[in-house]
């Protein structure tokens, strides 16, 4: 299993990458479970992935925290 961390932008050319693997954005959608327009917030950046998004891409979201340095 990979481990390797990806940017949002990243994961939004793997879930571009997907739509034109379907067909299209309604294709896509469909074959997700979501609604075409939720699809077309998360490609645009408007909303993030959220769990059927990374289910079907087979990612999941990694969530760290960093205590800021002379804090």
């Amino acid at each position: 299993m990979a481990k390797t961390k990806i940017t949002p932008d990243e994961l939004r050319a793997v879930l571009r990458a997907f739509v034109a693997d379907k067909g299209s954005q309604k294709q896509a959608a469909h074959a997700l479970q979501i609604s075409p327009a939720y699809l077309c917030d998360v490609l645009n950046g408007r909303r993030v992935s959220g769990k059927k998004i990374l289910d079907g891409l087979s990612y999941v979201r990694v969530v760290a925290y960093r205590r800021i340095d002379g804090a």
